[in-house]
C-alpha cells in the first residue's frame, strides 16, 4: 500500500482518543487470498516520527505470539518469505521499503501492530494495482489459509498482555523469536575464534581484534539484526581456516544483502537505507577487519622450491 492510503488507519487512531490505552495490538490484513501466495508476517521498518532517523517496527512479543497462534491453528506464517525469511529481516532494516499497511498508522503512534498478507519478495502478487486484480483472482482456500492463521493470532493475543510498543531487535528463526539478549550474546560467541587465534599470534593481531570487538559492540547496541547477517560467517569461519572458499562463503550474506537490495530499488520496492552513514562505515570496516589475515590458518598453500644440487 502507498503512503496516502495510511488515512483511514490514522483517522481511526484519533477517534479512539483515550480507549487507544486499552489496545493489545492492532493486525493489518492486505492483499490475502492469491493461490501462489504464502501467509506470510511484514514486520516493515517504519520512519519513527518522535526521532530524527529512528525507525519503528512490530514488538518481539507481538511477532511471537502471531507465530505461535498460527502454528496453533493449523496455518503458520513465515515472516517476510517462505524462501527468503532470513534474508528478508536484514533486509527491510538495512533498506527503506516504499511499501506500507495500515499497521504503519499504529507503529507510528505508539502502538504495536503487525501486517500480514499471502504475497512476499520471492512470490509477489503479479496483478497488484493493475487492471488485471479482477474478482476471479480470488482463490477462497488461500483466503481459508490466511483466515485461520489470523484468528490463530488473535486467540493467542487474548491469552498475551500487551507488551512493549517498542521491541526492535529480534530475529526469528525455526520457528521462534530470539530477542535482543540472543543476538547479544551471539555476538560476543563469535568473537571468541578472532581473539584465540590473534594471542596465539602475538604481536598486533590483539589490538586488530580488540578494534573489532568495539566496532562489533556498538553495531549489536544499534543495529544488531544486520550486523550479525553480514558478520557472524566471517567471524566465526576466517580465524579457524583462511581459504579462497572461506572467503567467498563468507562474503556471500554480504552479496546476498546488497543484492536483495538492489533487486528491491529496481522494483521501485526500496528507496535508500537506513543506517547512516557512519554505521555503515563501521560495518564494512569491521567486515574488512575479519579478512585481514592476524592469527589466520591459510587454507592456500605456497609452491615448495626445489632444492639445489
Amino acid at each position: 500500500m502507498g503512503k496516502g492510503s495510511a488515512v483511514g488507519s490514522r483517522a481511526f487512531i484519533e477517534r479512539l482518543g483515550a480507549r487507544a490505552r486499552s489496545l493489545v495490538a492492532a493486525f493489518a490484513v492486505d492483499m490475502s487470498g492469491w493461490r501462489g501466495g504464502t501467509p506470510s508476517l511484514h514486520p516493515i521498518a517504519y520512519a519513527d516520527p518522535s526521532r530524527s532517523g529512528g525507525t519503528v517496527i512490530a514488538p518481539a512479543w507481538l511477532v511471537r505470539a502471531a507465530l505461535t497462534g498460527a502454528r496453533d491453528a493449523g496455518a503458520p506464517f513465515v515472516v517476510g518469505d517462505p524462501w527468503l525469511s532470513w534474508l528478508y529481516q536484514p533486509g527491510v532494516r538495512m533498506f527503506r521499503v516504499r511499501l506500507y499497511a495500515d499497521d504503519l498508522s499504529f507503529l507510528q503512534a505508539g502502538h504495536p501492530a503487525l501486517y500480514t498478507t499471502d504475497s512476499s519478495f520471492s512470490a509477489f502478487y503479479p496483478d497488484y494495482h493493475k487492471p488485471s486484480d479482477t474478482a476471479d483472482k480470488l482463490d477462497a482456500a488461500a483466503l481459508e489459509r490466511v483466515g485461520q492463521a489470523v484468528l490463530g493470532s488473535v486467540r493467542a493475543l487474548e491469552a498475551t498482555p500487551r507488551g512493549a510498543a517498542s521491541e526492535p531487535h529480534w530475529f526469528a528463526a525455526f520457528g521462534r523469536v530470539f530477542s535482543w539478549s540472543w543476538l547479544v550474546a551471539l555476538g560476543a560467541v563469535s568473537l571468541l575464534p578472532g581473539f584465540g587465534r590473534a594471542f596465539l599470534a602475538g604481536g598486533l593481531a590483539p589490538g586488530v581484534r580488540a578494534v573489532q570487538a568495539l566496532l562489533m559492540a556498538l553495531l549489536l547496541w544499534r543495529d544488531p539484526v544486520p550486523a550479525l547477517f553480514v558478520l557472524l560467517v566471517p567471524l566465526l569461519l576466517l580465524p579457524l581456516v583462511r581459504s579462497r572458499w572461506t572467503a567467498l562463503v563468507s562474503l556471500a550474506p554480504t552479496v546476498a544483502l546488497l543484492a536483495l537490495g538492489a533487486s528491491a530499488w529496481r522494483r521501485g520496492a526500496a528507496s535508500g537505507v537506513w543506517l547512516a552513514p557512519w554505521e555503515v562505515v563501521v560495518l564494512f570496516l569491521a567486515l574488512a577487519l575479519a579478512f585481514l589475515g592476524l592469527g589466520g590458518r591459510s587454507g592456500i598453500r605456497a609452491p615448495r622450491r626445489r632444492k639445489g644440487r
